[in-house]
């Protein structure tokens, strides 16, 4: 083809054929043997980027100021779906002005204290060809708040519940006077009143952890938003004079009697019966109670699957070509986070939660 295309030449120009077949022969060397994108091929729909998703997630799912952030952190001891943790054994005794010597010795024993986290996955999502969500910066914003809130939401509630105590020294309800049930599913046909949250409660709680020797520093309390109303007719809370100046901690609304007070739209829900906490997916019923969570930071613990240890995940079907699942004109995405928590100790030490009592 180069010769003749080269012969062609040399006739219009006068030029020995030779020379512009070489030329020819050597550009064709250089080119690609066929274009690198068929231009019988349909615009390929641009693949979600993952590492830009994960990234949001992961940001708006934990933020500092959450009240999780209150807490230990094992995100380093994460094992696939496990937290893999030592406990230390009994501490040792001491005596003053041992007499008895040699000393007994004794092996301490430590145990483990291992925990499995949850994984929250949302549901699909199906962005079809003609928004171009990458392209699209409003569109991608949107889809990202819709998952990052349904996942921060689920994440925080289980946090809330898994930190909530079964212990029953570290229940208590209510004694302030009586008051009209705030919760929607407490509504109805013989509902009963509920107390409110009175200063003696929130003394009663910090008493408790006092006499469990647990610090006063890096204490918190978490509460209901429908509960606040309660709050704010407790002087101690309103009044700065009472509480001092301390700066409070990132993202709690105030302090009250040593507490860096926390709000959230739900918190963990005990029945009237025996005191047992429910999952939040669990069926309400107008007896059941809303809580208030107090603890110590030390002795509630958090893992937070990130992009770090592959606790996150975006999936993407864009279809076998990129161009789109066909059976959804576009692509389809979803999210994964894995979360988890517990209390430092077995025997719930460090956490009292404080639970509405009936009227």
């Amino acid at each position: 083809m180069a010769l003749f295309l080269g012969a062609v030449l040399a006739l219009v120009t006068g030029v020995n054929p030779v020379i512009p077949a070489a030329a020819l022969f050597g550009i064709g060397c250089c080119l690609p043997a066929k274009p690198a994108v068929s231009l019988n091929q349909p615009f390929a729909f641009m693949a979600i980027q993952r590492e830009i998703w994960v990234d949001t997630i992961e940001e708006n799912i934990y933020p500092d100021n959450s009240f999780m952030m209150q807490s230990r952190d094992d995100g380093a001891f994460l094992e696939g779906k496990t937290v893999k943790l030592n406990q230390a054994g009994t501490k040792p005794g001491a005596q003053k002005n041992r007499t008895q010597l040699p000393a007994q010795a004794a092996k301490r024993v430590d145990t483990t204290a291992d925990y499995d986290i949850d994984e929250y996955t949302t549901d699909p999502v199906v962005i079809q060809k003609t928004e171009e969500i990458e392209a699209n910066y409003d569109k991608r914003q949107s889809v990202l708040f819709d998952q990052t809130e349904v996942l921060r939401t689920q994440v925080a509630e289980g946090m809330a519940f898994a930190w909530s105590p079964t212990v029953g020294v570290n229940i208590i309800r209510t004694s302030g006077a009586a008051r009209a049930a705030y919760k929607i599913f407490q509504l109805g046909a013989g509902t009963v009143n509920r107390k409110r949250i009175a200063k003696e409660d929130i003394i009663k709680a910090a008493t408790i952890l006092d006499s469990q020797n647990v610090p006063r520093e890096g204490r918190y309390m978490l509460i209901d938003a429908l509960l606040v109303t309660d709050l704010l007719l407790i002087e101690e809370f309103t009044s700065l004079e009472k509480i001092g100046q301390a700066v409070l901690t990132a993202g709690a609304i105030g302090k009250v009697m040593g507490f860096d007070v926390f709000v959230r739209s739900d918190t963990t829900i005990y029945d009237n019966d025996d005191n047992t906490k429910m999952d939040f997916a669990e069926a309400r019923s107008s007896n059941d109670n809303v809580s208030c969570l107090f603890w110590q930071k030390n002795y509630v613990r958090r893992c937070f699957g990130g992009s770090q240890n592959g606790g996150i995940e975006v999936f993407e079907d864009a279809g076998s070509n990129g161009n789109g699942n066909p059976l959804f004109y576009g692509t389809i995405i979803s999210a994964m986070v894995r979360s988890g928590g517990r209390a430092a100790r077995a025997d719930e030490v460090g956490i009292v939660a404080l639970v509405e009592a009936h009227a």
